[in-house]
């Protein structure tokens, strides 16, 4: 929850002060609102106004003018933005894929756009092969600016990793981090011979099967070798 103060001089004569606020309501992440700020309030002789329970990292326009019995004055306008938090939300749609058997290469999407409290400056990856540890002891790799992938290098060989990941804004803090996605390695074989460095699609999957069915067709030819060996 965002407060802002506002305080003002008055003229040399005066009945009062009329204040405008144009943001008419803050809500929160889920839509609630969480205040609506009036058209225009009569502050009478107080020289300062408090707002609370502002959006974060929100632009609002405030506009003053005197009142006397015969109206209003002319306006004094200033816009202030609100200060940034932390993202209330955590990054949508991760996904990823193991390329190799040492990498995994990871997209997502940025969290809600109302959930954000700021421009998001970057995100932290965290990951293990260990999911009894706690998410503190998790190995960490941060991404800067607004880059929505990332690939994960030096990781073992056939081994599953439990990933997540967190965005942050101006704030040296990260938000929450989403629920965790599986992904396993790839085996030493399938590095070897990976679909992307035969072709990627349809026609990788049959070179794919092609290779595989070759070597059944040896094993078949030297086991019917070694028979008529023995048949000899």
């Amino acid at each position: 929850i965002v407060h802002y103060h506002i305080d003002y001089k008055p003229i040399a004569s005066r009945s009062g002060i009329d204040y405008t606020a144009s943001g008419v309501e803050a809500r929160n992440c889920t839509g609630q609102i969480l205040h609506s700020i009036p058209p225009s309030v009569d502050t009478g002789p107080v020289l300062e106004w408090s707002f609370d329970r502002l959006l974060k990292a929100t632009k609002y326009n405030f506009s003053i003018a005197a009142t006397t019995e015969v109206g209003k004055g002319s306006t004094h306008s200033i816009s202030v933005w609100t200060n940034d938090d932390v993202p209330e939300e955590s990054p949508m749609e991760v996904t990823g894929e193991s390329t190799t058997s040492s990498s995994i290469t990871l997209s997502w999407e940025p969290p809600p756009a109302n959930c954000q409290n700021g421009e998001i400056t970057g995100y932290q990856i965290r990951f293990t092969n260990q999911p009894v540890l706690s998410p503190e002891e998790w190995s960490t790799q941060d991404v800067s600016g607004t880059a929505v992938d990332a690939a994960i290098e030096g990781l073992e060989i056939f081994t599953e990793y439990f990933i997540c990941i967190a965005a942050r804004t101006s704030v040296d803090e990260y938000g929450p981090c989403c629920q965790p996605v599986n992904i396993t390695t790839l085996s030493g074989f399938f590095n070897a011979v990976t679909i992307g460095s035969i072709g990627g699609g349809t026609a990788g999957l049959l070179v794919l099967l092609i290779l595989v069915t070759a070597c059944i067709a040896a094993a078949v030819k030297c086991q019917r070798k070694k028979l008529s060996q023995v048949q000899r």
